[in-house]
């Protein structure tokens, strides 16, 4: 006879009887005598026995026909019945029962249970530790030229990942270095100093924008950025038009910390180019310091 491995504590069928793989006793000198499946050549059993079961017994193993593994167990739904006739009503119990213990009376005890121990459509176990969040698909956006016709570029979207709230990572804009600004509201279009790129109107996606070949040479950089910083943007040069910065305004009598926002005129150069320019309040007020204990006159706060 061929052997099947068995694990510990599973029984089988034999010519109608049934066995049950125990541990091997090594202690015993002669663990193999009462083996039904004793023989002159037998394999080694890799650690196993067989003995003939008389009666049923918690713990039993047994293997079905289709290859999934039981064991006999104790215990009741919380409904009070049978876990494993509840869903369709088969008595799977009674069945594994009667095919391993014909010749002993069928299902041994109505509080006994067979349970699934490997069913490979089980739910699985929940993993254990801190579970990572899925990681969002890095922005992308693709052009594709349709037709050039003298200084003028026929394009439309190939592909966008993001759009509206989610193209960049501070919303639906991207101020570019180059200038360029990519906008994601409605649907693509160009204007002077904006391509609008594909947004709520989902119906417009494939709707063809047209711009000059410099121009296209432009946006083409601005897409290369967005991609590039997954919609992030370079870091650009500071101060920018809009920015917010502080300055001293010294006179005779007193020293103000003063504040106004960048928009590269005369006065704005000016104090840049004496130094006279600080990023924060905290930067001037330290400047304020050094000044005022020079002068020795009283601080204030002026603004443009």
């Amino acid at each position: 006879m061929e052997m099947k491995k068995y694990q510990i504590g599973e029984v089988f069928l034999h010519n109608g009887e049934l066995y049950q793989a125990i541990a091997l006793d090594r202690a015993d000198p002669t663990p193999c005598v009462e083996c039904p499946f004793l023989r002159d050549d037998c394999p080694p059993c890799r650690g196993l026995m067989f003995k003939k079961v008389t009666q049923p017994a918690l713990g039993m193993l047994y293997r079905t026909a289709d290859g999934k593994l039981w064991e006999l167990l104790n215990g009741r739904s919380s409904a009070g019945r049978c876990v494993c006739s509840i869903s369709g009503g088969e008595k799977i119990c009674l069945t594994i029962s009667d095919e391993v213990f014909n010749g002993m009376g069928g299902h041994p005890d109505p509080d006994w249970q067979w349970i699934l121990v490997d069913d490979p459509k089980a739910i699985p176990t929940a993993p254990t530790g801190p579970i990572k969040p899925a990681e969002e698909p890095r922005r992308y956006l693709e052009l594709a030229i349709v037709k050039i016709e003298d200084d003028t570029v026929t394009f439309k979207i190939a592909k966008q990942t993001h759009r509206n709230g989610s193209f960049t990572t501070k919303g639906d804009r991207l101020d570019c270095i180059n200038g360029e600004t990519l906008h994601s509201v409605a649907h693509p279009a160009t204007t002077p100093v904006t391509f609008f790129v594909r947004g709520q109107a989902n119906a417009l996606d494939d709707y063809e924008a047209t711009c000059t070949t410099a121009r296209w040479a432009k946006i083409c950089e601005a897409v290369q950025e967005y991609n590039a910083t997954n919609g992030e943007g370079y870091p650009k040069p500071w101060p920018q038009k809009g920015d917010a910065y502080f300055y001293l305004n010294i006179a005779v009598s007193k020293a103000q910390v003063g504040n106004s926002t960048w928009s590269a005129d005369c006065i704005d150069e000016g104090r840049k180019a004496l130094g006279n320019f600080f990023r924060t309040r905290e930067e001037a007020e330290a400047a304020l310091v050094r000044v005022r204990e020079t002068l020795r006159v009283p601080t204030e706060t002026a603004s443009k």
